[in-house]
């Protein structure tokens, strides 16, 4: 067995590293082989009509001749796209003389819209600017299936090298760094940085950026949501109370402390109430995460943080490579795991850390069968009934499934190709790209993503039906069946009240299982979620000049935000001066209000000045307080000296969250 397996790891290494050093052959060569080599290359389609999205200065292939350039055809949905997305746009940060876009090629029916799209990549905080065509025609041309693609490019677009899958930025990055001398010695290389000028870069955030993953602590009743976007885990009651903060919201990777410590892109919870432990899916590190919450601290369980290969077997803790587990179910010291990446479901018990492959081919395909020839096509929200039956979702397949000790077997959907929205039993049934599962008496409820629904699912008649949700996005409370959602990655349950994770409006909903109303929750006490997040992309505006007296002025502000927002008390708005006069200050901070009070000292008649605010605003709608945000924004002010000006004033800003 120990022969074995060292083999099946050893030849899924080695087709990684071909797949991943694909442009090794270019890196070693003298800029006359380079040209040779390349001199016969297919060049890649010209573009198709379409929409540049996230890009509003981009414009179609301005550099495609003079730079190097990466094309990725992205599908949101896919966690081989999401990995190359955030491997790229680390890659562009980096080089920003390279030419990297993407080209959305959805599966699903879900993002369509220029809008749509849009919104996806705001919840991906990448600046890449991303070509939304009218057909496919681009895609075909290039004969490109099935996302996530990447094509590499010669300056004047030719076409390096095709790779499927997600991309490893240790390798390309290394390939990139011994082409660009070469190239530079055959061309006249376009040297002009990149410039996220995005229109993503102006808008307001949630404050949970992507709430993703519910764990539910049924004895103290409260619950744990994994903040996918905002690399962060909270626990909050039912009313919104913020009991713990578990990371500092930045995307990285450190144990120890648990405020301090660093996830990137958590999903999947777990809770182990006995011994009062989290355990969390930290999917873009490829590895488990164990949050104790008695010592208030985060170890690393399972994984070394690059991604494992397909069909490994087994890993014994952080000694081995696990890829990219999202979903998990703990019971009896066995954590159950979807691990996305490779498209299998492993086990790992928690005392030994030993992890061992269940089921799954690692391909991709879909298929029922005993454990060992069964197919996933996207293992995701698992969980077990009463009984100990043990069901999980089929993300890709968009099915349920259940598993026992020896076999697979679907309870509804068909497979990567038949996805939709329909009620009804067996066949009739369709979902599209559901996630997150959860039982509650012998009823089974879906968080049906794309579809913005929560479904109900009776297993064992094979039927299904609409619990709440219209198939449309958007946001309304209400009763469940007039309510709107948006993208729900996942479901628990706390008493009498089903909760769910809106990633899609960054926000937790509540559905009362015996009024059938729709809540959202507001967070209270959450100030620290302000702290180390990061990423705050300032706008500047400039005020009117203020004329002020000479001498000590104190000017009150008041930051209006319109009838449609308030200030959220609860957040750490904030507001920072730069100046280069050393001595204005600010004396009075009631910003979570939107007030604050300024000391400037004046000169001389004549003289004149300017300083910049630099504020962190955090706001809720009026209509909707439960819908939470943040915006950092710059603000210039001018001062003039005038000796008929009062030493005392009163001023306001009047700025709107939505504006641009």
């Amino acid at each position: 067995m120990i022969i074995r397996m060292s083999l099946l790891i050893l030849l899924a290494t080695s087709i990684q590293l071909a797949n991943a050093q694909a442009l090794e052959k270019y890196m070693m060569a003298n800029p006359q082989q380079l040209s040779e080599m390349t001199d016969t290359l297919p060049f890649v389609c010209p573009w198709s009509e379409g929409t540049w999205l996230n890009a509003e200065y981009y414009g179609a292939a301005r550099s495609f001749k003079t730079k190097l350039s990466i094309i990725h055809f992205a599908s949101f949905d896919n966690v081989a796209s999401r990995q190359s997305i955030a491997a790229l746009t680390k890659l562009q940060t980096t080089y920003p003389t390279l030419n990297i876009v993407l080209v959305h090629h959805p599966k699903f029916n879900y993002p369509a819209t220029a809008l749509e799209v849009e919104h996806e990549m705001g919840k991906l905080r990448s600046p890449l600017p991303i070509f939304q065509e009218d057909g496919g025609a681009f895609a075909k041309c290039n004969k490109v299936e099935i996302a996530p693609l990447t094509l590499f490019l010669t300056p004047g677009g030719k076409i390096l090298e095709r790779t499927d899958g997600a991309i490893e930025l240790h390798y390309i990055e290394a390939a990139y760094r011994r082409m660009l001398p070469t190239y530079e010695s055959l061309i006249a290389l376009n040297k002009e940085p990149f410039y996220p000028r995005t229109a993503l870069n102006r808008v307001k955030r949630p404050i949970l950026r992507e709430p993703f993953g519910l764990a539910a602590n049924n004895e103290e009743g409260f619950l744990f949501v994994s903040d996918r976007g905002g690399n962060r885990i909270i626990a909050i009651t039912p009313s919104g109370d913020m009991i713990y903060n578990m990371g500092n919201g930045r995307a990285g990777f450190a144990d120890g402390e648990m405020r301090s410590a660093e996830f990137d892109n958590p999903t999947g919870l777990a809770y182990d109430s006995k011994n009062n432990v989290l355990y969390v899916a930290d999917s873009r590190n490829h590895r488990i995460r164990k949050v104790d919450l008695a010592q208030k601290t985060v170890t690393t369980i399972l994984g070394d943080g690059r991604p494992g290969a397909k069909q490994q077997l087994k890993v014994i803790g952080t000694k081995g490579s696990i890829n990219y587990p999202t979903y998990l179910h703990y019971q009896d010291n066995i954590l159950t795991i979807s691990m996305a990446g490779t498209a299998e479901i492993w086990v790992c018990d928690v005392r030994t850390q030993v992890a061992e492959q269940l089921a799954g081919k690692g391909d991709g395909s879909f298929g029922d069968g005993d454990l060992a020839d069964a197919a996933i096509s996207g293992p995701a929200g698992i969980a077990t009934d009463k009984l100990g039956a043990f069901y999980f979702i089929d993300a890709q397949g968009s099915a349920l499934r259940t598993m026992d000790s020896r076999k697979i077997t679907t309870i509804l959907g068909k497979g990567p190709d038949e996805f939709g929205y329909a009620d009804g039993r067996k066949e009739k049934v369709k979902f599209q790209y559901p996630l997150g599962l959860c039982e509650h008496d012998n009823h089974w409820y879906v968080a049906d993503s794309y579809n913005h629904t929560i479904r109900k699912v009776q297993p064992y008649r094979q039927m299904a039906e609409t619990f709440a949700g219209k198939g449309t996005h958007g946001f309304k409370n209400g009763n469940r069946l007039q309510a709107l959602f948006r993208t729900p990655t996942d479901v628990a349950v706390i008493g009498n009240d089903l909760f769910v994770a809106d990633a899609g409006n960054g926000a937790i909903r509540k559905i009362n299982l015996t009024t059938s109303m729709v809540t959202g929750i507001k967070l209270y006490n959450f100030e620290e979620i302000g702290y180390g997040a990061g990423e705050m992309i300032f706008d500047a505006r400039d005020c009117d000049d203020i004329l002020i007296a000479p001498g000590e002025n104190i000017i009150k502000y008041k930051i209006d935000l319109g009838s449609a927002y308030t200030f959220d008390v609860q957040g750490f708005s904030n507001v920072a001066i730069s100046s280069v006069d050393q001595d204005n200050e600010i004396i009075e901070d009631q910003m979570r209000s939107g007030e604050f009070t300024v000391l400037i000292n004046g000169r001389n008649e004549g003289w004149r000045s300017s300083f910049s605010f630099d504020f962190q605003l955090f706001f809720a709608e009026a209509e909707a307080p439960e819908k939470q945000y943040t915006r950092g924004v710059s603000f210039v002010q001018n001062f003039t000296i005038d000796p008929n000006a009062p030493n005392n004033q009163q001023r306001t800003i009047y700025f709107d969250p939505d504006s641009e």
